[in-house]
């Protein structure tokens, strides 16, 4: 028993430190990626509010017509406006939110004689 040097209990701290940091780690990337699923999933639903409101713009809307709507989904809501800048085209600004607290804005200007969109602009 006066032999021993005293190996085991500094090796089995740094061998239990060396889990503990590899656990909290794992953790950390699993946090991560849970938080990069639900941000991208708000993208997409943002896209998709995006995608109907403008099929609703382009197939619904007539020339030379001024109106302000608001529609909202299950996923969220969408505004647009549109504004008549010549015989044939309009200036057409949506806003669409989700529930997650996301924000997408576009503009273009839509031609009714080519049905045609034009100068796309967007911000997130």
């Amino acid at each position: 028993m006066r032999n021993q040097k005293g190996h085991i209990l500094p090796m089995t701290i740094s061998i239990s430190l060396l889990f503990t940091f590899i656990f909290i780690h794992q953790l950390n990337l699993y946090l991560l990626e849970t938080k990069f699923y639900k941000e991208t999933e708000n993208l997409y639903k943002l896209d998709q509010i995006m995608m109907l409101t403008v099929k609703e713009v382009t197939t619904h809307t007539k020339a030379k017509v001024s109106k302000t709507v608001l529609r909202t989904y299950d996923d969220g809501a969408a505004s647009y406006t549109i504004t008549p800048q010549t015989e044939t085209t309009s200036l057409v600004i949506i806003t669409a939110s989700s529930v997650g607290g996301g924000i997408y804005s576009a503009q273009f200007i839509y031609d009714f004689t080519t049905n045609t969109i034009s100068k796309w602009i967007e911000s997130r």
